[in-house]
């Protein structure tokens, strides 16, 4: 299983990564090492936290919002709410070449008001999964999503 050094290394050492995936990591990512990699790899374009943990959250993911405006993938799904609107909404001010989003399970602490911005500013994404949202998500945002999002 991928660990905490496993990441260290990769952002102090592959300048150039562009696609991480650390999902079902049995806990052993954490938001440290996650923040470290978009300051070591801001080419990044494909990032999976998904099934983390809870080791995974707002921290790590507004890191990410911050350097690594080439995002086009993101699956923070099964984060166990550690991930809410906060850092997806700065995904979506930061990020706007985001193609997938991957919100589900996210224990309600996803809602409208991240997808809104999300739909309004992620302009080319073409994959969004809302699964298991816990209500939080509903048709007022689905509404915005359908008139940014053709």
């Amino acid at each position: 299983v991928v660990g905490f050094a496993a990441v260290v290394a990769a952002a102090n050492y592959c300048p150039r990564l562009e696609h991480l995936n650390v999902s079902n990591t049995h806990g052993k990512v954490t938001d440290s090492a996650v923040a470290m990699i978009p300051r070591g790899c801001p080419q990044l374009r494909h990032l999976d936290v998904s099934r983390t943990r809870g080791c995974v959250s707002d921290a790590s993911i507004q890191a990410v919002a911050d350097n690594c405006e080439h995002l086009t993938h993101l699956d923070v799904s099964y984060t166990n709410g550690r991930v809410t609107d906060r850092s997806i909404s700065e995904i979506a001010e930061w990020c706007q070449e985001l193609r997938y989003l991957s919100v589900a399970q996210t224990h309600g602490m996803i809602t409208d008001v991240a997808i809104a911005s999300v739909a309004r500013r992620c302009l080319k994404l073409r994959h969004l999964d809302l699964a298991r949202t816990h209500g939080k998500v509903t048709d007022e945002s689905i509404l915005v999503v359908a008139e940014h999002l053709p």
